[in-house]
Protein backbone atom coordinates (compact mmCIF):
# COMPACT_ATOMS: atom_id res chain seq x y z
CA UNK A 1 0.00 0.00 0.00
CA UNK A 2 1.34 3.65 -1.03
CA UNK A 3 1.88 6.38 1.11
CA UNK A 4 -1.02 8.30 0.05
CA UNK A 5 -3.55 5.04 0.11
CA UNK A 6 -2.24 4.79 3.82
CA UNK A 7 -3.02 8.25 4.43
CA UNK A 8 -5.83 8.20 3.27
CA UNK A 9 -7.31 4.82 4.97
CA UNK A 10 -6.08 6.50 8.14
CA UNK A 11 -8.13 9.20 7.25
CA UNK A 12 -10.86 7.52 6.66
CA UNK A 13 -10.41 5.08 9.91
CA UNK A 14 -10.49 8.24 12.44
CA UNK A 15 -13.38 10.02 10.61
CA UNK A 16 -15.83 6.58 11.14
CA UNK A 17 -14.68 6.92 15.16
CA UNK A 18 -15.24 10.22 15.66
CA UNK A 19 -18.57 9.80 13.96
CA UNK A 20 -19.12 6.67 16.10
CA UNK A 21 -18.03 8.81 19.25
CA UNK A 22 -20.34 11.64 18.41
CA UNK A 23 -23.09 11.52 20.66
CA UNK A 24 -26.01 13.11 20.82
CA UNK A 25 -25.15 16.61 22.24
CA UNK A 26 -23.24 17.02 19.51
CA UNK A 27 -26.00 16.14 16.50
CA UNK A 28 -28.40 18.69 18.61
CA UNK A 29 -25.37 21.23 18.74
CA UNK A 30 -24.10 21.17 14.69
CA UNK A 31 -27.99 21.44 13.94
CA UNK A 32 -28.59 24.26 16.38
CA UNK A 33 -25.36 26.12 15.06
CA UNK A 34 -26.27 25.68 11.32
CA UNK A 35 -30.19 26.98 12.40
CA UNK A 36 -28.47 30.02 14.51
CA UNK A 37 -26.46 30.72 11.20
CA UNK A 38 -29.38 31.04 8.90
CA UNK A 39 -31.02 33.69 11.74
CA UNK A 40 -27.95 35.39 11.28
CA UNK A 41 -27.56 35.92 8.24
CA UNK A 42 -31.42 37.14 7.83
CA UNK A 43 -31.13 39.66 10.88
CA UNK A 44 -27.77 41.07 9.19
CA UNK A 45 -30.01 41.71 6.32
CA UNK A 46 -32.68 43.33 8.77
CA UNK A 47 -34.80 40.74 6.48
CA UNK A 48 -37.62 40.30 8.80
CA UNK A 49 -39.45 37.85 6.85
CA UNK A 50 -36.88 35.57 6.02
CA UNK A 51 -36.47 35.42 9.76
CA UNK A 52 -40.25 34.81 10.41
CA UNK A 53 -40.30 31.90 7.62
CA UNK A 54 -36.99 30.37 10.10
CA UNK A 55 -39.32 30.65 12.88
CA UNK A 56 -42.15 29.02 11.35
CA UNK A 57 -39.22 25.83 10.04
CA UNK A 58 -37.54 26.15 13.87
CA UNK A 59 -40.08 26.54 16.28
CA UNK A 60 -43.16 23.89 16.96
CA UNK A 61 -46.69 25.17 16.96
CA UNK A 62 -47.05 25.82 20.35
CA UNK A 63 -44.15 27.80 20.65
CA UNK A 64 -43.76 29.92 24.10
CA UNK A 65 -41.39 32.90 24.64
CA UNK A 66 -40.54 34.28 27.66
CA UNK A 67 -39.23 37.13 28.53
CA UNK A 68 -39.25 38.99 32.62
CA UNK A 69 -42.04 36.71 33.52
CA UNK A 70 -44.22 37.31 31.07
CA UNK A 71 -45.28 34.17 28.39
CA UNK A 72 -45.61 35.19 24.48
CA UNK A 73 -46.50 33.31 21.44
CA UNK A 74 -44.74 33.22 18.43
CA UNK A 75 -46.41 36.06 16.79
CA UNK A 76 -46.66 38.24 19.71
CA UNK A 77 -42.87 37.57 20.00
CA UNK A 78 -42.39 38.30 16.31
CA UNK A 79 -44.35 41.66 16.51
CA UNK A 80 -42.17 42.82 18.71
CA UNK A 81 -38.64 41.52 17.13
CA UNK A 82 -40.14 42.70 14.14
CA UNK A 83 -40.49 46.47 15.77
CA UNK A 84 -36.88 46.37 17.73
CA UNK A 85 -35.03 45.47 13.90
CA UNK A 86 -37.30 48.35 12.37
CA UNK A 87 -35.63 50.92 14.42
CA UNK A 88 -32.38 49.96 13.41
CA UNK A 89 -30.40 51.73 11.06
CA UNK A 90 -28.34 48.85 10.90
CA UNK A 91 -28.16 45.18 12.49
CA UNK A 92 -24.16 44.95 12.92
CA UNK A 93 -24.29 41.76 15.28
CA UNK A 94 -26.65 38.84 15.40
CA UNK A 95 -25.33 35.79 17.62
CA UNK A 96 -26.26 32.83 19.39
CA UNK A 97 -24.06 30.87 21.21
CA UNK A 98 -24.87 27.19 23.27
CA UNK A 99 -22.92 27.12 26.48
CA UNK A 100 -24.50 23.77 27.76
CA UNK A 101 -26.68 21.56 26.04
CA UNK A 102 -28.57 18.11 27.51
CA UNK A 103 -30.20 15.58 25.16
CA UNK A 104 -32.81 13.08 26.36
CA UNK A 105 -34.12 10.68 23.58
CA UNK A 106 -36.06 13.17 21.31
CA UNK A 107 -35.70 16.54 24.11
CA UNK A 108 -33.28 18.87 24.52
CA UNK A 109 -32.49 21.88 26.50
CA UNK A 110 -29.89 24.31 26.15
CA UNK A 111 -28.56 27.70 27.69
CA UNK A 112 -27.32 29.95 25.26
CA UNK A 113 -26.14 33.50 25.38
CA UNK A 114 -27.53 35.93 22.60
CA UNK A 115 -26.53 39.59 21.75
CA UNK A 116 -27.76 41.60 19.18
CA UNK A 117 -26.51 44.91 18.22
CA UNK A 118 -26.82 48.11 15.66
CA UNK A 119 -27.02 51.37 14.97
CA UNK A 120 -29.80 53.77 15.18
CA UNK A 121 -30.65 57.33 15.37
CA UNK A 122 -32.20 58.57 18.80
CA UNK A 123 -33.86 61.29 20.25
CA UNK A 124 -31.56 63.49 20.05
CA UNK A 125 -30.66 62.90 16.42
CA UNK A 126 -27.40 61.79 16.87
CA UNK A 127 -26.08 57.64 15.93
CA UNK A 128 -26.03 55.17 18.71
CA UNK A 129 -25.09 51.81 18.89
CA UNK A 130 -27.18 49.62 20.77
CA UNK A 131 -27.06 46.27 21.67
CA UNK A 132 -29.51 43.78 24.15
CA UNK A 133 -27.84 40.58 25.02
CA UNK A 134 -28.22 37.81 28.09
CA UNK A 135 -28.36 33.95 28.40
CA UNK A 136 -31.77 32.34 27.66
CA UNK A 137 -32.80 28.73 28.63
CA UNK A 138 -34.55 26.82 25.59
CA UNK A 139 -36.37 23.75 25.38
CA UNK A 140 -36.54 21.22 22.03
CA UNK A 141 -38.59 18.58 20.60
CA UNK A 142 -37.10 16.29 17.45
CA UNK A 143 -39.98 16.61 15.29
CA UNK A 144 -38.59 13.92 12.45
CA UNK A 145 -34.91 15.00 11.85
CA UNK A 146 -35.17 18.48 12.97
CA UNK A 147 -35.10 19.95 16.20
CA UNK A 148 -37.71 22.78 16.96
CA UNK A 149 -37.41 25.16 19.75
CA UNK A 150 -40.66 24.94 21.84
CA UNK A 151 -39.85 26.96 24.75
CA UNK A 152 -37.23 30.29 24.76
CA UNK A 153 -37.32 31.89 28.39
CA UNK A 154 -34.51 35.05 28.96
CA UNK A 155 -32.58 34.45 32.23
CA UNK A 156 -30.68 37.55 32.22
CA UNK A 157 -30.69 40.35 30.09
CA UNK A 158 -28.18 43.53 29.33
CA UNK A 159 -29.33 46.49 27.23
CA UNK A 160 -26.75 49.24 26.13
CA UNK A 161 -26.54 52.33 24.62
CA UNK A 162 -22.93 52.88 23.22
CA UNK A 163 -21.25 50.77 25.68
CA UNK A 164 -23.41 51.99 28.81
CA UNK A 165 -25.64 49.65 30.27
CA UNK A 166 -29.16 50.95 30.13
CA UNK A 167 -32.29 50.00 32.19
CA UNK A 168 -34.21 47.17 30.81
CA UNK A 169 -37.98 47.41 30.20
CA UNK A 170 -39.96 45.39 32.76
CA UNK A 171 -36.75 44.21 34.40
Amino acid sequence: MGRMQKLISSGAIILAVALCVAGPEDDFRNQMNRQSKKYETAMLKKDIKAFGKLLDMYTTKNFVYKENGQSMTKKQMFDQMSMSVKGFQKVTKFKSRILTAQVQGNKATCTVSNLMEGTMIGPDKKKHTMSFGGNTVETFVKEGKTWKMSVMEWKTMEMKQDGKVMPTPGA
